[in-house]
């Protein structure tokens, strides 16, 4: 508006000499008109310059629209996919399908486990979060809300989630920028362990193995750097008497030499002359997990028993991209 002014005050100024010519056509090289030409050309140049001052400072916003992202995380114990991103009136909404991989009903909470950037500078935080309890083993949908400035690009943009102290999942939601999934990976653990004591015999048979970042039970997430190798198997027992079967009757010794207890598993009690299935247990290992692994059964009164497995370096990279 200033630059306007001036600009209306040197036309007017240029209008007076004008009229002070008697109305006579001025020659081209007359100095009045030249005075007026090159005042005029310096206003403009202000009004110009002014406008530009205004827009460098303030940054066009990302302008309204909406974006399909079609990416998959798994997090807390929920499989977690971005279905698309609208962006509008300096908010940017996420919406999402949150599978509970658990048994039990649990709420995915985007508040204070996710986190926008863009251009790797600048960091958003959760506005308002929808997300509906899941019950166990089922999906529900939601949305996620970022209040966002003038600075936040779209196509430099990356969603994470996940505290910093925890392995984290990275969605980036331009053409660029490498997703971090933690896709559950199978591994080809197979076992079968005995024990006999005085009391019983027990038999362990290693069913499914897998290396993931969460334990859906628990809805828990592995530190960082960490990763859990999940081991799923049957017990059988022959004997007049109910075992009590906890974690620490299994061991895992790790590459580096270190031996391990397990981190999360149930206490199952399996009586006498009968089994249990899809009996499980998590292992915090280091991520990547690759190496030669000791798996070891022991009984109180008996010399335990075990088996060795390796895990190929191809884990890392199916966990973390696909």
């Amino acid at each position: 508006m200033w630059g306007r002014r001036v600009l209306a005050g040197v036309l007017a100024g240029a209008g007076l000499v004008v009229a002070g010519c008697g109305g006579a056509t001025p020659s081209t090289g007359t100095p009045g008109n030249t005075a007026a030409n090159t005042a005029g050309n310096t206003a403009n140049s202000a009004v110009s310059d002014s406008n530009a001052a205004v827009g460098a400072s303030s940054g066009a916003a990302e302008p309204p629209g909406a974006r399909d992202i079609g990416k998959t995380v798994w997090l807390n114990g929920f499989k977690v996919t971005v279905r698309k991103v609208t962006v509008e009136k300096s908010t940017a909404t996420f919406d999402l399908v949150a599978e509970n991989l658990g048994p039990d009903p649990a709420t995915f909470d985007g508040n204070g486990q996710m986190s926008l950037s863009s251009g790797g500078v600048n960091q958003y935080q959760v506005s308002k979060t929808d997300t509906p309890q899941v019950p166990g083993n089922a999906a529900g949908a939601g949305t996620v809300s970022f209040a966002v400035d003038n600075k936040f690009r779209l196509e430099q943009a990356v969603l994470t989630l996940g505290r910093a102290a925890d392995q984290q999942a990275v969605v980036p939601l331009g053409d660029t920028g490498t997703l971090i999934a933690h896709h559950p990976v199978a591994v080809g653990v197979q076992a079968k362990l005995n024990v006999t004591d005085s009391l019983d015999n027990i038999t362990t048979t290693v069913t499914a193995a897998e290396v993931r970042a969460d334990v859906p039970e628990k809805h828990s997430e592995a530190p960082a750097k960490k990763v859990y190798l999940r081991l799923t198997y049957d017990l059988t027992t022959v004997g007049a008497w109910t075992t009590s079967y906890l974690g620490s009757n299994f061991s895992l010794t790790l590459p580096s030499g270190l031996s391990v207890v397990t981190a999360v598993s149930p206490i199952d009690a399996v009586s006498g002359d009968n089994s249990r299935t899809g009996v499980y247990a998590y292992f915090l290992v280091d991520d990547p997990a690759q190496g030669s692994y000791t798996l070891t059964l022991k009984s109180e009164k008996q010399t335990p028993t075990s088996t060795t497995f390796v895990l190929p370096d191809t884990v890392a990279a199916a966990g973390k991209g696909r």
